[in-house]
C-alpha cells in the first residue's frame, strides 16, 4: 500500500527545495513517488469556495496583514464566534479531508505519496483565517485519522525564513507568530507519538578554502 509522507513548515522554510530533493533521491533508489498538495483536494476547494462566498474571509485575511512599511489597508477581519456548531463543521471538514486523502492513497499505484503541507498547516490556516484557536481534539484526531509514515517538519528560524519570502505579503510579526504556532503544534504532535522528523534548513556557510590547499604540488 502507498505510504504517506507529509512535508510541513512555515513560509520560507524550504519545503519546495526539500520536496524536489526528496523526490529525486527516492526515485534514484527505485522508489516511485506521487506528489500532491494537501490543499488541492475537492473537499478543501469546496470549503474555501463556500467561506469566500458567504463571509468574504479571504478579503479579511488579506486586509489584516500589514505591508512591510507597517500600514494596513482595508477593514479588519472580524473573528469567528467559537461555538459547538462551528467546531462540529470544522470536525466534519477534517474528517472529510482524511477520507479523501485515504481514498487517494488506496487508488495510488506509487510506493510513496509525498504531500506538500499537512493537517497541521491546515489548522494554522484555520486559526489565522477565522482568528480562533482550533480545539485540541483536532490535533489528536488528525494524528489518528491521517496514517502518515512520517511528518517532516522544516524550520530555518524566523530570520532566515522571512528573508526568503518573495511572493507573499506578510509582516515579520505575522510570520513569527505562525512560526511559533508551528513549533507548538509539532511539539504536541510529537508528544502524541506521531512520527515527526525535524529538518534544520538554515543556510550553511561553506568553510574557507586556502589557496595552498588548492594549488597542486
Amino acid at each position: 500500500m502507498t505510504e504517506l509522507v507529509f512535508i510541513s513548515g512555515n513560509d520560507g522554510s524550504g519545503k519546495s527545495t526539500f520536496l524536489r530533493r526528496f523526490n529525486a533521491k527516492a526515485e534514484a533508489r527505485g522508489i516511485s513517488v506521487e506528489r500532491r498538495h494537501y490543499y488541492e483536494g475537492l473537499v478543501r476547494r469546496s470549503l474555501r469556495f463556500a467561506l469566500d462566498r458567504r463571509n468574504r474571509l479571504s478579503g479579511w485575511k488579506q486586509s489584516a496583514v500589514t505591508s512591510p512599511g507597517g500600514s494596513s489597508s482595508g477593514r479588519p477581519r472580524p473573528p469567528a464566534r467559537r461555538s459547538g456548531v462551528l467546531d462540529g463543521v470544522l470536525g466534519l471538514y477534517q474528517f472529510a479531508m482524511a477520507i479523501e486523502l485515504g481514498l487517494r492513497l488506496a487508488l495510488s499505484a506509487k510506493d510513496l505519496m509525498l504531500v506538500d503541507r499537512s493537517f497541521i498547516d491546515d489548522l494554522i490556516s484555520i486559526a489565522e483565517t477565522l482568528r480562533i484557536e482550533p480545539p485540541a481534539a483536532f490535533l489528536r484526531r488528525g494524528a489518528a485519522w491521517f496514517p502518515a509514515r512520517r511528518y517532516y517538519y522544516l524550520s530555518a528560524g524566523h530570520e532566515a525564513e522571512y528573508a526568503r519570502i518573495v511572493d507573499l505579503d506578510l509582516t515579520a510579526a505575522v510570520h513569527r507568530a505562525k512560526g511559533e504556532r508551528y513549533a507548538d503544534l509539532f511539539a504536541q504532535l510529537e508528544a502524541l507519538g506521531a512520527p515527526v522528523r525535524r529538518i534544520d534548513t538554515r543556510p550553511r556557510t561553506k568553510p574557507e578554502v586556502h589557496s595552498s590547499e588548492t594549488t597542486p604540488s
